[in-house]
């Protein structure tokens, strides 16, 4: 474990040095016991420090509706970021800089990055030939995973009509810190990371993970390739991708046989995760305690009362129990409950109900308490689809989707306007404003020379 932490400090000090003046870089002088990564163990266990490559950021989880907070609470929340966040402030980051929404994704590409060049410097033999295209595999993986977030928060959502214009993120393909930044566009970022998926699940060998649920797998590359393209709004290649993960892993819990008193229902490898990541660590989560966030009072009410998520997830005052969550944070994760409602909201696009229900009787099933639930049925594709949207924020309250559903929903003409009131001041986030594309840090701005988002209150 010594020497993985030794070989993970390389990796973390060639990223923080690339904001360093390079005379700086150039008298820093080397330690002797640090090792460089040169074997597939040594590669592997880049890729498995789950601090580093299974942590998502949290601007977007703290920007959307899912929760409240009292004025009070809001007023001692340490970090101006979050404060803003809650507020859509149009200035969010006040000029801070070392910004993890940005950093911790890039961190991650780089040490992708680093793992597929040794890879090409080691030898495929007979005998480490599967393991190689699974590490090769979880790198092209984990690139892609990194990338995709960075567009949920840094560009504007998909549109095919404008993605060759309009701005995506930098696509870093390069261990090199010194190489150049150019921001790609939307359509080349996402066309980039969707490339490196499919050959991720061309050549990966694990179909779905036995113990390490951190790891990526088969079942995992295609979930992601599906949330992916549910994100884009193409949904044929959506449900393509959720369907054939689940091929692979369908499990469900029963709600039922939950222990409905503890604070902690869930295990963080319990049967429907598919791959387990957390939302990064707040500032507020860490001084006051992941309880101290209230689900908003919309989202609570629409819960019926049989449906046992009301007492799994939060607690009678509306505090969210520690659903899924690591430490003090929310998994962010895959489920088959998310593959479930992709699936089931792809189905509806295309006037396929019967399928669309059978996803989503199968997944409320388990979901109400026994014998209380009965299956819906209409042959109307507007209520079904209705239904469908409203189960997937039940269901994936918290879970690091609401702000990528509402930039695509919104493209799509929902007009979801988010309002706020602190203190007898009101806050709107209007559909389509140019608030839900954050800023790029100031120090990466002044560093590399890349183009600014407009946070200008207009819409996209």
């Amino acid at each position: 474990m010594k020497k993985y932490n030794q070989i993970l400090l390389v990796i973390l000090c060639a990223v923080l040095l690339h904001g360093c003046d390079k005379s700086e870089f150039l008298d820093a002088k080397p330690r002797s016991t640090v090792e460089i990564p040169n074997t597939l163990e040594d590669l592997r266990a880049l890729l498995d420090n789950i601090v580093v490559m299974n942590v998502t950021p949290n601007i977007g989880e703290l920007s959307c509706d899912d929760y409240q907070l009292s004025y009070d609470f809001w007023q001692t929340v340490v970090s101006s970021k979050e404060r803003n966040a809650y507020i859509w402030a149009e200035d969010i980051f006040e000029g801070s800089t070392g910004i993890q929404d940005w950093n911790i994704p890039y961190q991650q590409v780089h040490i992708a990055n680093v793992v597929l060049e040794k890879l090409d410097e080691i030898e495929v033999t007979d005998k480490n030939r599967d393991e190689y295209r699974d590490v090769k595999a979880s790198a092209l993986f984990f690139r892609s995973l990194a990338f995709y977030n960075l567009l949920q928060l840094f560009s504007p959502p998909y549109d095919a009509s404008s993605a060759d214009s309009d701005m995506g993120v930098p696509l870093k393909l390069q261990a090199d810190i010194n190489s150049v930044t150019v921001r790609a566009s939307v359509a080349d970022s996402y066309g980039h990371l969707i490339s490196d998926l499919q050959k991720s699940s061309a050549i990966i060998n694990q179909e779905f993970p036995s113990v390490f649920i951190a790891r990526p797998s088969k079942t995992a590359v295609l979930g992601l390739l599906a949330r992916v393209h549910l994100s884009m709004r193409e949904y044929a290649s959506a449900e393509l991708y959720a369907d054939s993960c689940l091929m692979y892993h369908d499990d469900l819990i029963d709600f039922n046989t939950l222990d409905k008193s503890t604070n902690r229902p869930f295990s963080n490898t319990n049967q429907e995760v598919i791959f387990h990541s957390r939302c990064q660590l707040l500032t507020s989560f860490f001084f006051y305690g992941f309880s101290s966030f209230k689900v908003s009072e919309g989202l609570l009410s629409s819960y019926d009362s049989k449906d046992l998520r009301n007492v799994i997830y939060f607690l009678p005052d509306g505090r969210f129990k520690r659903i899924h969550i690591d430490l003090t944070t929310p998994f962010t994760g895959l489920t088959t409950g998310e593959m479930l409602l992709i699936r089931a909201e792809c189905n509806v696009r295309k006037n396929n109900l019967t399928d669309a229900l059978d996803d989503l009787n199968l997944l409320l099933l388990n979901r109400y308490e026994t014998g209380e639930f009965t299956p819906m049925s209409s042959t109307s594709k507007e209520e079904v689809l209705t239904w469908v949207l409203e189960e997937r924020r039940k269901e994936l309250a918290l879970k690091g989707l609401r702000w990528s559903d509402l930039r695509r929903l919104n493209k799509e003409g929902r007009a979801i306007t988010l309002q706020r009131e602190m203190n007898g001041i009101q806050y709107e986030l209007k559909p389509n404003s140019r608030l839900y594309i954050f800023p790029i840090p100031s120090d990466e701005i002044a560093l590399s020379g890349i183009p600014q988002n407009d946070r200008s209150n207009t819409t996209f």
